[in-house]
């Protein structure tokens, strides 16, 4: 059952409830608009959503003047959630999410470890498209997130449960007055020359599905973005390149073929009807005959996933003979890479039908793989399986592999020990093709 905004606001009278007007939807739509990716759009509506709503109610509410911070907008909801105010000498950072969950509070790491950036206290802001309202839930400061949240290395947020938030807004007023010091010590972000900045624009220029914050190491992508000339020229590069390739479709795919598409799904199951879907064909995925399981003497990729399953099936891992596989050609800073997946259902008739992703990576054409290189499967609620290739491995492959119903899906993440990763489209095995 749904509750009505006045219903909510009687049964949690101590949280903040606001109601969304048509004209802050419509400047939320004028800021998407402005964005290039997927995740940029996504995080400017909300945002811009939030930002206006929380705005209108401190006016209303408070006796300070609430000051955006000047870089919100949508150069920087084109690279990290999230928007920062000061409100008298103190400053917050609102996290809007579209969640119904609020058990926990994710904050990117760019909010907690830059100075420049890094706020007194967080709010944790649960936005409803639907029904035209928001809740700031709960809020933090600095000095918890930093001693009790989790820090998640491969997303780079710091996850603060429940438990650690204070739900009455009212306490944060207090503090405020009292002028308590909330804020942890951070050590400077490095500055990068104006070389190295050039650089890293030119490297993340062109327009992806996503934000491009997990394409670097922290401390360089920190100095990139600390400095506002340098953020707001990446944006305009990105905005630039993708009104260009606006023309010509193809163009993203061209420059960044895994990546243009990694909002989209690999349907795993029609590999077994001897088909792929759209997806796997544009990204060149490769689909194998049918397992022998009896490796030959040549090392064509089907010969070298044959000896590399038929060393596994005598270890840990019983792969039937209905399990059929694809492989897909990578390059990734230099390194020659090629995927292996390998997927088959698990029926029984009284459990819930399953499926099975075995992802094996290796060398192109028997090429090495370099010692941490790391192979990460993930799904909704973060890392599955993580394997990384030790310098004492007696095998030159990474192999990983996960289990889920026909509705879960799978990410692969590849990362190198130089700090370059990739991300690919998730894996779903349903009988049918997806639209």
């Amino acid at each position: 059952m749904k509750l009505s905004l006045p219903e909510l606001r009687t049964m949690f009278a101590n949280q903040v409830w606001i109601e969304l007007s048509a004209t802050d939807y419509e400047r939320a739509g004028l800021t998407k608009k402005s964005c290039t990716n997927e995740t940029g759009c996504s995080n400017a509506e909300l945002n811009q959503l939030c930002l206006n709503g929380f705005l209108d109610w401190a006016s209303e509410h408070l006796d300070q003047t609430a000051t955006p911070w000047p870089g919100a907008g949508a150069s920087l909801w084109e690279m990290v959630n999230g928007t920062a105010l000061t409100l008298g000498t103190t400053r917050l950072v609102l996290m809007p999410s579209q969640a119904m969950d609020t058990e926990e509070l994710s904050v990117p790491q760019e909010w907690v470890d830059i100075p420049q950036w890094a706020a007194d206290y967080y709010l944790g802001v649960q936005v409803n498209l639907e029904q035209s309202w928001m809740q700031i839930w709960g809020y933090t400061s600095h000095r918890t997130l930093k001693r009790k949240a989790q820090y998640d290395s491969i997303y780079r947020t710091y996850g603060l449960d429940r438990d650690f938030m204070i739900t009455d807004l009212d306490l944060l007023w207090v503090a405020q007055e009292l002028g308590l010091d909330e804020k942890m010590p951070l050590k400077p972000i490095a500055a990068l020359t104006q070389s190295e900045a050039e650089a890293l624009l030119v490297q993340l220029s062109q327009p992806t599905p996503y934000s491009p914050r997990l394409e670097l190491e922290f401390e360089p992508w920190a100095g990139l973005l600390a400095q506002d000339e340098w953020r707001q020229r990446l944006y305009q590069q990105r905005l630039d390149n993708a009104t260009r390739a606006a023309a010509t479709p193809a163009a993203i795919a061209e420059v960044h073929p895994a990546r243009s598409l990694q909002k989209s799904v690999i349907n795993a199951a029609l590999w077994l009807e001897d088909r792929v879907d759209r997806v796997a064909q544009e990204l060149s995925w490769v689909l194998l005959p049918a397992l022998a399981l009896e490796p030959a003497a040549l090392r064509s990729p089907t010969q070298e996933l044959e000896i590399i399953l038929a060393q596994l099936q005598r270890t840990e891992v019983d792969i039937p003979a209905a399990a059929r596989s694809a492989y897909q050609n990578l390059e990734l800073a230099g390194s020659h890479l090629r995927l292996y997946a390998v997927t088959w259902p698990i029926v029984a008739a009284e459990t819930v039908p399953r499926w099975f992703l075995l992802l094996i990576l290796a060398g192109q054409s028997g090429g090495t793989l370099a010692a941490g290189t790391k192979l990460l499967l993930s799904d909704r609620t973060g890392v599955l399986v993580e394997r990384e290739l030790s310098s004492d491995s007696p095998h030159q492959y990474i192999v990983g592999g996960v289990s889920g119903t026909w509705d879960e899906t799978f990410r692969t993440t590849i990362s190198l020990v130089n700090g370059a990763s990739l991300t690919l489209p998730e894996f779903r095995f349903h009988p049918e093709p997806l639209v």
